[in-house]
């Protein structure tokens, strides 16, 4: 699990308590700092280190949905770039070579 800010480390480290165990799981638990660098060096180095079965990225966000309301739980079943664009054929958010959006597996999103 990867977190952004101290204060979201905190809180998810004393809801795992000293064993990171979820459901028999071992959890690895990280703080990356903001922005989607940040992230994806942090993410990285997990996958490189460790070889999780799923990386799982939580934390506070913003929204824009006029249903969403402060402390709702959101879960992505697909991702996309909101800042990239390379032009023809390539969707919008679409890094040329890679998929035009990222599904969430199936499983992960029901257990959220």
């Amino acid at each position: 699990m990867i977190v952004a800010m101290d204060k979201e480390m905190e809180k998810l480290s004393s809801l795992l308590g000293p064993d990171s165990k979820i459901g028999g799981n071992e959890v690895i638990l990280t703080s990356c700092g903001m922005g989607k660098v940040n992230s994806a060096v942090e993410t990285y180095k997990i996958i490189a280190g460790h070889r999780p079965d799923c990386v799982i990225s939580t934390g506070c966000a913003g929204g824009l949905g006029k249903d969403v309301k402060v402390m709702d739980v959101v879960v992505a079943t697909q991702t996309v770039y909101h800042d990239a664009w390379y032009g023809e054929p390539n969707s919008y958010g679409q890094v040329q070579g890679l998929p035009p959006r990222f599904v969430s597996d199936p499983g992960l999103v029901d257990t959220a």
